[in-house]
């Protein structure tokens, strides 16, 4: 969708303005799409924001502690940490500018154990990639599990 809006965007750019129905049905289209992609209410946003914020705040010390120190057979040094969020930030530019959901954990988590190998003595601790694979694999089908067992216990609640 988001796509469909970026082209609509670049013909209304390019389009030749003197054919007025094309024009209108053209802008309606893009108003249409636009509506049905921009439908998160505020405070959803809000909600989520403090939700992820309040989760980093209590889990922080575990997640440095992985990231930093247990994926690697050595702690992360300041070259590796470098080079791990500069490939993270080029990722998420790059996913941003074509429009490609991703999670940024995943992909911080990826450039520090690609730093880590990349490192001459370097190497990864298999145990704990593992641990965060199966933790990626498994997410999705317990959130959605789990989010289907709340709105039914509700649903039956509500009754």
């Amino acid at each position: 969708m988001y796509s469909k809006n970026n082209f609509f965007e670049q013909v209304e750019k390019r389009y030749d303005k003197t054919d007025k129905d094309k024009s209108d049905y053209i802008a309606s289209q893009r108003k249409t799409l636009v509506s049905a992609t921009e439908y998160v209410p505020t405070w959803v946003i809000v909600a989520v924001a403090l939700a992820l914020s309040i989760g980093t705040m209590v889990g922080y010390k575990r997640i440095v502690t992985t990231i930093g120190e247990k994926i690697g057979s050595q702690p992360i040094n300041y070259m590796q940490g470098t080079v791990a969020q500069g490939m993270a930030m080029m990722t998420i530019l790059a996913a941003n500018f074509c429009h490609a959901p991703l999670s940024t954990t995943h992909i911080v988590s990826s450039a520090v154990a690609g730093s880590m190998v990349a490192e001459p003595n370097g190497g990864i601790q298999k145990s704990t990639v593992k641990a965060i694979l199966l933790s990626w694999i498994f997410t999705l089908p317990v959130t959605a599990l789990l989010s289907a067992g709340i709105y039914y216990a509700l649903s039956f609640i509500a009754r």
